[in-house]
């Protein structure tokens, strides 16, 4: 099973400046979320979807592949997640021919989510016959 997660994280967050990348117990916040992914037992591909160099270097040397910069319009305050999700998963078609059957967006925002929550919640919604998505809060 095709299971994509995508990590959005833009470099404009107004209310915490480049909040994604500040540090945490000397990490950038993103790096807690690729290694949730890294330790997932059913992610298969994962990917940051952003419009910032910085972030795409950073995402890169923690082990998260960056294959475009989401387009400034993507990249607003109030840009809906949906519109970016699209759009990650219209690109690796376009450039891979890759189609996920299961996407997650995993926020970088959420540095304390264990790879076991990802891949309980996932088994939930893989087990569900009647679900077309699933939200965890």
């Amino acid at each position: 099973m095709n299971i994509l997660a995508i990590v959005p994280a833009r470099g404009g967050s107004k209310g915490i400046p480049r909040k994604n990348i500040k540090l945490l117990n000397g990490k950038p916040l993103l790096a807690y979320t690729v290694e949730a992914i890294k330790n997932s037992e059913l992610i298969d591909r994962a990917i940051c979807s952003t419009e910032d160099d910085e972030i795409i270097n950073i995402a890169n040397n923690y082990g998260l592949d960056a294959p475009f910069k989401r387009p400034d319009e993507l990249a607003q305050d109030d840009t809906p997640s949906i519109l970016v999700l699209q759009h990650a998963v219209k690109k690796l078609y376009e450039l891979y021919r890759y189609i996920p059957e299961i996407i997650i967006n995993l926020q970088p925002t959420s540095p304390f989510r264990r790879s076991h929550a990802i891949d309980e919640a996932l088994n939930i919604f893989i087990d569900s016959k009647d679900a077309d998505s699933l939200v965890s809060v």
